[in-house]
């Protein structure tokens, strides 16, 4: 509640789209409840390593409060025990991390990163991954492709089509055969 204004301001004037919610949990839990949405998805992206305690803290809060929330934490490439906190937001029962390279300013595919991703696989969950947008270079889709291929059984939710905004970047990045799959049955 303490920031909520400033963060949906934030994403606003990132996108230049005018913000018609605050968003939220309650908000967002009414909206789906009128849109006859059984299941919501709920993450953040932490722009810094100091929050992404808080924000796991919180989106854990929220999908207790709200039982048709479904949580995905978040991490930061420079968060000090990588393994540690992925495995405390797993046993708090969160499906996934959701990263936004862009927010956070960490290109995917450079080397340093690869020890979070394999985390993220080695503790059998998702990441959620922002993908394509033509603000930043941080996003581009050849990089998660990059990301994919030097981390085989990452699972991998390419948010966006894999390529918001870059169509024809993310048709060319991923290889043919890449394994896409239905993630319903697992969250």
């Amino acid at each position: 509640e303490k920031i909520v204004d400033k963060a949906t301001s934030a994403i606003g004037d990132f996108y230049d789209w005018p913000m018609k919610h605050i968003g939220t949990g309650d908000e967002l839990a009414e909206s789906a409840k009128n849109a006859n949405i059984e299941k919501v998805v709920i993450c953040s992206a932490a722009t810094t390593p100091n929050q992404v305690v808080s924000i796991n803290n919180f989106i854990e809060s929220e999908c207790e409060k709200h039982s048709e929330f479904i949580g995905f934490g978040t991490m930061h490439p420079d968060f000090e025990d990588i393994d540690v906190e992925l495995k405390r937001i797993k046993s708090l029962g969160m499906k996934g991390i959701k990263l936004h390279p862009d927010f956070q300013k960490f290109f995917r595919d450079d080397f340093n990163n690869f020890p979070m991703f394999r985390a993220i696989r080695d503790n059998d969950m998702f990441v959620l991954v922002h993908l394509g947008d033509d603000k930043r270079p941080y996003s581009e889709p050849r990089r998660m492709a990059a990301v994919i291929e030097q981390v085989p059984g990452l699972k991998v939710i390419g948010a966006h089509f894999g390529g918001y905004r870059v169509w024809e970047n993310a048709f060319n990045a991923y290889k043919p055969g890449t394994l896409w799959f239905d993630i319903s049955s697992s969250l």
